[in-house]
């Protein structure tokens, strides 16, 4: 910053004025979390708010705000992979009654491959230049149909490091024999019928691991980071004869019956905390 008098004084601040890019204060994914949908089947309107102090604040849609839908590969972030991802602008709902200081968005898209991929809103104030994503990401699974090879959904998608967890595989043209792996490990596998199989899960370390399923004449499917390994368990608290509880957890055999938290859980390596 520099100021200059009318008789030619002057004196310069170096970094004394700073310009800062416009960004949204908040928003968040509100509804809905998860669907299934047909291929190119249209998805029902999926809602965002968002707020900005003194924009969103009044009755009726801020201006300045622009909102984007967007969906990608299950496992793909929108913010580091924004190449893997498909957007689509929003409206504003000004019929919102309940928003408070809040505005809200809504919009709708469609998908015409099937499988796994999550969606999330994004909001810009600079002419889509910067974006801030907004807080959670849904999920929505695509099915095909006809007589391809696809897997749609895995019933639950976590389970405990220390494996013996029961796994359903949902999708299409599953034949009699087929099999599901779990990171390249094969599970011993119940056909069901022709959209599902069952099996359960092998030990192995915390983290996403790929899906695969390969029916006996060795087509397959796969879905990267289709299932994911935790770390999470309820310890014996038994109290000692002093009274004292005494948790062991460097060989797990303290840990009894494993607690799933479901997708607030974070993925951990075995043996790390």
């Amino acid at each position: 910053m520099r100021v200059v008098n009318s008789d030619a004084q002057e004196d310069t601040l170096e970094n004394g004025y700073t310009y800062e890019v416009p960004q949204v204060d908040w928003a968040a994914l509100q509804w809905p979390l998860s669907m299934t949908l047909d291929a190119d089947e249209t998805s029902p309107l999926v809602f965002a708010q968002v707020y900005e102090p003194l924009v969103t604040e009044a009755a009726g849609c801020g201006p300045g705000i622009t909102a984007q839908l967007g969906y990608g590969p299950q496992g793909t972030s929108p913010a580091d992979d924004p190449g893997a991802w498909f957007w689509v602008d929003a409206d504003c709902n000004s019929d919102c009654g309940t928003c408070g200081n809040n505005d809200e968005y809504q919009a709708t898209f469609a998908i015409s491959l099937a499988g796994q991929y999550s969606y999330a809103y994004r909001f810009s104030m600079d002419t889509e230049t910067t974006w801030v994503y907004a807080e959670g990401i849904g999920t929505v699974t695509v099915r095909g149909g006809g007589s391809d090879l696809e897997i749609w959904e895995i019933q639950p998608a976590f389970g405990s490091v220390l494996g013996n967890t029961a796994i359903t595989v949902k999708g299409n043209a599953f034949v009699d024999g087929a099999v599901i792996a779990l990171d390249s490990e094969v599970l011993a596998t119940t056909f069901v019928d022709e959209n599902t199989l069952s099996a359960v899960s092998l030990s192995h370390v915390g983290g996403k691991v790929e899906v695969k399923v390969t029916n006996p004449d060795e087509e397959f499917v796969s879905l990267p980071n289709g299932y994911q390994y935790l770390l999470r368990g309820t310890p014996n608290l038994d109290r000692t004869d002093e009274g004292k509880i005494e948790i062991e957890t460097t060989s797990q055999t303290d840990w009894s019956d494993l607690f799933l938290a479901g997708e607030n859980s974070q993925a951990a390596t075995a043996g790390a905390w």
